[in-house]
């Protein structure tokens, strides 16, 4: 259920950038502009990104407290989840003047971070236990696969993308990519979740 609320979330974020950058004079536009002020609404759209980066942390997190074994692990999750908070809401603070014009540095880096931790909590459990032997047959295993490459791929090209001198384009590119496998690898585990549950059902 979580992970839907991730989709219904995403395809709001990209429907609102959408609009609000490829038809900024639309009346959707103008009404949106108008219920949130002039300020919430910039072209660039990096306001309403870095707002679905900490709802998407958060989500991941939970997902994985979620799925997992261990309640020590689950604890250390939910300790993650506050540290996270506490660091987005400093992060948003401290750099409010460019929250419109400019990436959540900090909130990001520790997002991938904390979900990196998460996932391998997750494939440590895996590798412990007789899911090994069927891991790929989970609906949590393409999930974790997926968001992992896209973070971990998207994550050091936009912290150190102006060191190496990478272009908006090339990143962009990075980026369309990543999401292709981000969520054809979430398609590729349903499809294998929904082949699982209906085998189960006829052998029932």
């Amino acid at each position: 259920m979580l992970i839907l609320y991730l989709l219904i979330l995403t395809v709001f974020v990209e429907s609102f950038g959408f609009i609000n950058y490829r038809f900024p004079d639309s009346n959707i536009a103008d009404y949106l502009k108008n219920f949130f002020g002039e300020e919430f609404n910039p072209p660039n759209n990096l306001w309403l990104y870095n707002l679905r980066m900490l709802f998407t942390s958060i989500i991941y997190m939970i997902y994985f407290k979620n799925i997992l074994i261990s309640a020590k692990k689950k604890r250390y999750i939910k300790i993650c989840i506050l540290v996270y908070l506490v660091i987005s809401f400093i992060d948003a603070i401290s750099n409010f003047d460019v929250l419109f014009s400019s990436y959540l540095y900090y909130s990001r880096i520790f997002g991938a971070l904390f979900l990196l931790m998460s996932s391998t909590f997750y494939l440590s459990e895996i590798l412990n236990s007789n899911k090994i032997l069927f891991f790929y047959k989970t609906l949590p295993f393409w999930i974790t696969i997926g968001a992992l490459i896209f973070y971990l791929t998207t994550i050091p090209i936009l912290i150190f993308g102006n060191k190496l001198q990478f272009s908006h384009t090339v990143y962009i590119y990075i980026l369309v990519i990543s999401n292709y496998i981000l969520y054809g690898s979430m398609i590729v585990g349903f499809i294998i979740n929904v082949y699982q549950q209906k085998k189960k059902e006829s052998l029932s």
